[in-house]
């Protein structure tokens, strides 16, 4: 009879994304990434001390605040 070989949800650290290609809606992984083809997959930043997760949101607000003082302002009249 069939059984649920693999059905569990599987974490596997220390993989590199080596290119966003946003166009095409794709995410290019280096490493064994788990699960069937053609299944979703979850990727998400491995940051595992808490002062570095402080450090790293800091960093992106820093990079939205400097992204969007290059944006003309928008102004509704």
């Amino acid at each position: 009879m069939p059984g649920h070989l693999g059905d569990e949800r599987v974490t596997v650290q220390n993989l590199q994304v080596m290119q966003v290609r946003e166009a095409e809606k794709i995410i290019l992984v280096s490493g064994a990434v788990p699960g069937a083809n053609g299944s979703y997959v979850i990727v998400r930043p491995a940051i595992k001390h808490p002062e570095r997760l402080v450090a790293a949101h800091e960093a992106h607000r820093k990079h939205d605040e400097e992204e969007a003082a290059k944006k003309p302002a928008i102004t509704v009249r």
